[in-house]
């Protein structure tokens, strides 16, 4: 808003919210109906605002995504990618135009026998296991780091540790002052499968992985993690199970201004929060507190806004 003609502002929050209905954890029949009001509007708009020669197929099929829905349910339960990824993977089996067929069934037919020559590479030349190696291995990563069940720890952070901190967790965690206890503080973490970082890590990337939307409907930035144990079996392995206690800044949110589309029936700008900074708010934070994460966005007058990202199960 303020950089788009209206028009078109008002356009493309059709396509964000008939993509946002169909993406909730429950989406109703209404839900469906005003999502398929939104999509076909947006479609039937794109030639009087871009042109004719937009209308391609990507913008067409739009429109069929509210009965892929009522087919298969939200559009997070169900995916095309997968098929277009392997489609991918066969590409690179052939090499040349001709009997590409027969190029990917030998390739496909030699890879898939690899490990049976696995025993073979024992006594075999280093340049013939560097070979296997590379026919074998997966191109995809393998994310590693300390984890706790739900948590896994992927970055130990430098931050310094405050008596307000210590405080806070003995609090958190009903200790007294003679309670012993061990922490690990991390930068960045997956918590149930999402990747969060600390606002301090993310503001040197791109993609701000630490503002987050909490159960008391809060938005807030992560502003420290700790990973806290109360055992005293003293291995340095130590396996135990740790408390994850987060700090978190809040937000206070206000609504946006309505803007109700008669068409579609529903206010296009009813999932946009405007927020502002609130210095004093730090919480105390548990894994179980934060619903998803969110994206906040500033708009060309410094004010700050916050959308719900879609949770995928």
């Amino acid at each position: 808003m303020g950089i788009l003609p209206h028009s078109f502002y008002k356009h493309w929050l059709l396509l964000c919210n008939g993509i946002r209905l169909l993406f909730l954890n429950k989406v109703t029949a209404t839900m469906v109906k005003a999502s398929r009001n939104c999509l076909y509007k947006f479609v039937a708009l794109v030639p009087e605002l871009y042109g004719s020669e937009h209308i391609s197929y990507n913008v067409h099929i739009l429109t069929h995504l509210p009965d892929a829905v009522l087919n298969w349910g939200p559009l997070w339960s169900h995916s095309a990618f997968v098929f277009e990824d392997v489609i991918g993977i066969l590409k690179t089996m052939y090499h040349g135009t001709q009997l590409i067929p027969k190029q990917v069934f030998k390739y496909f037919n030699g890879w898939n026998k690899l490990h049976n020559y696995s025993a073979l590479m024992v006594h075999s030349h280093e340049s013939v296991t560097d070979m296997y190696k590379k026919l074998s291995s997966s191109s995809k990563s393998i994310m590693q780091g300390f984890g706790t069940g739900k948590f896994v720890g992927l970055r130990k952070s430098c931050t310094d540790v405050t008596e307000f901190h210590l405080t806070a967790i003995r609090y958190c965690l009903q200790l007294d002052g003679t309670s012993v206890f061990t922490y690990e503080s991390f930068d960045r973490f997956v918590i149930k499968d999402q990747v969060f970082s600390t606002d301090a890590y993310a503001c040197n990337f791109r993609r701000n992985n630490s503002f987050i939307l909490l159960t008391n409907g809060c938005f807030a930035y992560i502003k420290a993690c700790f990973a806290v144990s109360c055992c005293d079996c003293g291995s340095a392995e130590c396996a135990c199970f740790k408390d994850i206690i987060l700090f978190a800044k809040c937000c206070m949110s206000t609504r946006s201004k309505t803007f109700v589309d008669s068409y579609a029936g529903i206010d296009l700008r009813q999932f946009i929060c405007q927020v502002t900074q609130n210095d004093d708010a730090m919480i105390v934070v548990r894994t179980d507190d934060i619903i998803c994460k969110a994206v906040i966005v500033e708009d060309i007058h410094k004010r700050f806004y916050a959308l719900r990202l879609p949770q995928l199960l």
